[in-house]
């Protein structure tokens, strides 16, 4: 019996080491997982023979993104340069005008527009005094002095500024406002404009009576005319900053002032009376 007990023990035992011989063998000659669609896991919580896993597929590379050349940009304008070349060839107002539009469009800074266009209508009436006088004639009641034609030019650059931004003050700094509040007092800038041409009148008489060398009391009369010729055009309180910042008595009375704010009749009074002063200590009897 036992000898029968191990000869089937031993067969048994050979039989499932067959069993697994052959399990062995054909696992050598299968294909590979990646190509039959299987993934063996043989380690993990999910160690599962036989799993399912999709065949892996080589798609095709993508083509890399057209790249468009880029539009170049437009160049930056030169108005440095286009100034120079303009200053070399007559040009019109109209060509200023397109050129101050041009660079108020790439928006330069005011002040700078200002400039450019200053220097270049400054430099331009000095080589040519008659280029715009078709457009913006002189006073012809002007006298005759030595310097008719630099007031004239002068002056005449304001006009054709003032027309070209629409203001007299158009790209002014800070310095040029405080230079025009101690000329001028609190008359507001846009009034120059308007008493320009009465200022102008007086400059030039002032400068050819000093030409003709004409008397003390002349000069005196002549230099505190322009008040009466503004009386009609400025304000009571715009002739008095005019007086008080433009005549020689209203400088004086400036200083005497006292802190406290005087009202416009005490004002009017002072200045009329240091006027008379004035008139007295020049030795000039004012007309009636």
């Amino acid at each position: 019996m036992t000898t029968k007990k191990s000869l089937l023990l031993l067969g048994g035992g050979c039989f499932v080491a067959l069993l697994i011989a052959l399990g062995w063998i054909r696992g050598l000659g299968s294909e590979p997982a990646e190509s039959s669609g299987f993934e063996v896991k043989t380690s993990g919580p999910e160690a599962v023979e036989g799993t399912w896993a999709p065949p892996l597929a080589t798609a095709a590379a993508p083509e890399p993104p057209e790249v468009l050349p880029e539009a170049p940009e437009p160049a930056p304008v030169d108005y440095l340069s286009r100034l120079a070349t303009l200053s070399e060839t007559p040009w019109s107002l109209d060509d200023l005008s397109e050129l101050v539009a041009g660079m108020q469009e790439a928006q330069l800074p005011d002040f700078l527009i200002r400039s450019l266009a200053e220097k270049f209508l400054s430099d331009r009436i000095k080589q040519d005094p008659e280029a715009f006088v078709d457009a913006y004639p002189h006073n012809p009641n002007v006298p005759e002095h030595p310097s008719r034609k630099a007031i004239q030019a002068r002056h005449l650059q304001h006009r054709i500024l003032a027309d070209l931004f629409g203001s007299h003050d158009y790209g002014w700094t800070e310095l040029r406002y405080s230079g025009f509040r101690s000329a001028f007092g609190n008359i507001p800038v846009e009034r120059y404009m308007e008493i320009e041409a009465t200022l102008e009148q007086n400059q030039h008489e002032l400068h050819a009576a000093q030409h003709r060398r004409a008397s003390q009391a002349e000069r005196v009369l002549l230099r505190l005319a322009v008040v009466d010729d503004l009386r009609s055009i400025l304000s009571p309180d715009e002739l008095i900053e005019f007086e008080l910042h433009r005549m020689p008595y209203g400088n004086r009375l400036q200083r005497l002032l006292p802190d406290e704010k005087l009202s416009r009749d005490e004002l009017r009074q002072l200045l009329d009376e240091q006027r008379r002063q004035y008139l007295d200590g020049m030795g000039v009897v004012a007309p009636e």
